[in-house]
């Protein structure tokens, strides 16, 4: 035996140093997996390793690229390497440039290892002392409503750990479940009107470490007596070149005179549409029969910044508007116009409003020149909850020529939910036409017309 390998070295070896005209790279023809299914146990892991056709294109192949279906059930590094997290079943992929290979991963209980009971490790793992420095930092995070990304450092010495959240809205994302690594925790937007709590639990041999998210209740709205909702972050538009959805960057961001640039294969944004146009947001006829009679919503498209999801959002109703300015607590002192970063517009409170420090507000309806903020002030009013409609103008028809009205301009207009007293007409809120009037709820435009249009989720 050992002759022969001795020869086939001496061979590799000659034929290595021997010149060839046939040592250009070979085209890669396909790829596959060392295993076609497994079965790993939670908090082990199992070295999945891919073979190439033909063998010698290796060297020339891209980069392998691993991605698990499901990484709240199993993992896998980019190595290859996959880690059981938890009970179920999920499929891991490799791809090479155009080719892929599928393993189907199936993850069970652990086992008990026999040599000790007390210890619940795989025994594969002899590098887990019971003695291992274990350790995560911070050991607690605090967060606004408006959720982000945070990071937890693993101190580990080498050892397998595992790691879960107990909610949901608390995603998890890691570098690696052995030795030293990051957690990356992504938590969404709060839809609670409390304050709420997860815990990310850390597992290393018997030791647990948790550690503790506190994320803020959501700055609420009142718009019934039985119903809250958040705004938000900014105006709805459309790009329909890439059928895109989202909220615009700021607060007091607008497209303004482009919104005359409406049509099906624009490339820009667009941020005033017909009424009811959820489903056919570039529809700018002045037939009143192209409207649908019954209302479709924006809120009904995944919106790209705001959650990516259908029907996560909606438009209030008139009613709901006429609520949250005339009829909920304190109410009166909790709107007024102004202008954030040179853009008028009218500013909302919410329902538990604090006035952060460094920043005053007044409560009139009539005047732009009473409430101005520079883009860092505005911050300051924004982390509390405050919410500003800016005067994004109107579009509307003139001698059959589409064009736009009065863009930041005393216009602020936003369509409601509701439809008008006429098939062709709805209901809209209106800033005022000038200083000296104040929210108008009675107003009705042609359902042709390009409104504004802001968007809310409601709380739990």
């Amino acid at each position: 035996m050992k002759k022969t390998y001795l020869f086939l070295l001496a061979a590799l070896v000659l034929a290595a140093c021997t010149p060839s005209e046939n040592n250009t790279p070979k085209e890669l023809k396909g790829i596959g997996l060392n295993k076609k299914s497994i079965e790993v146990e939670v908090d082990d892991t199992y070295q999945l390793r891919v073979w190439y056709d033909p063998e010698d294109a290796e060297d020339s192949a891209p980069e392998v690229e691993w991605e698990s279906a499901n990484t709240k059930i199993a993992k896998v590094s980019q190595s290859g390497k996959v880690t059981g997290v938890k009970i179920g079943k999920t499929a891991v992929t490799a791809t090479c440039g155009k080719f892929t290979a599928e393993c189907e991963v199936e993850v069970v209980k652990a086992t008990s290892n026999p040599d000790n009971p007390d210890n619940p490790e795989n025994p594969d793992n002899p590098e887990n002392p019971d003695d291992v420095k274990f350790s995560v930092f911070p050991t607690s995070i605090e967060c606004t409503a408006d959720g982000g990304k945070f990071t937890i450092s693993v101190t580990a010495e080498g050892a397998v750990w595992s790691v879960e959240s107990s909610e949901s809205w608390a995603e998890l994302s890691t570098t690696g479940s052995m030795g030293n690594a990051d957690v990356i925790v992504s938590v969404e937007p709060s839809k609670s009107s409390t304050e709420t709590t997860a815990e990310i639990t850390f597992t290393c041999n018997n030791k647990k470490k948790v550690v503790t998210i506190t994320r803020a209740a959501a700055k609420y709205f009142s718009v019934s007596s039985s119903k809250k909702v958040r705004f938000s972050s900014g105006n709805l538009r459309y790009q329909a070149s890439t059928n895109t959805w989202s909220f615009a960057e700021n607060q007091y961001d607008i497209v303004g005179n482009d919104n005359e640039n409406i049509s099906s294969t624009y490339s820009g944004w667009i941020d005033l549409f017909g009424w009811g146009t959820g489903q056919n947001p570039t529809n700018a006829s002045t037939k009143t029969s192209d409207y649908p009679a019954s209302f479709q919503d924006w809120g009904a498209n995944p919106i790209s910044n705001g959650g990516d999801e259908s029907n996560q959002w909606r438009t209030l109703s008139l009613d709901e508007w006429k609520y949250l300015i005339s009829s909920r607590s304190n109410a009166s002192s909790k709107h007024g116009k102004g202008k954030v970063n040179g853009i008028e517009g009218c500013i909302f409170l919410p329902d538990d409003w604090t006035l952060p420090v460094g920043v005053s507000f007044t409560s009139k309806d009539y005047s732009w020149s009473d409430n101005l903020y520079s883009a860092a002030e505005w911050e300051k009013m924004e982390n509390n909850g405050a919410i500003f409609l800016p005067n994004a103008g109107f579009r509307f028809y003139f001698y059959d020529q589409i064009h736009i009205g009065n863009v930041n301009n005393s216009y602020g207009r936003y369509w409601t939910t509701t439809p008008g007293d006429t098939s062709g007409e709805a209901y809209y809120i209106d800033f005022g036409t000038d200083e000296s009037l104040g929210i108008t709820t009675t107003s009705h435009r042609e359902k042709c017309d390009g409104l504004s249009v802001r968007l809310v989720q409601d709380l739990l």
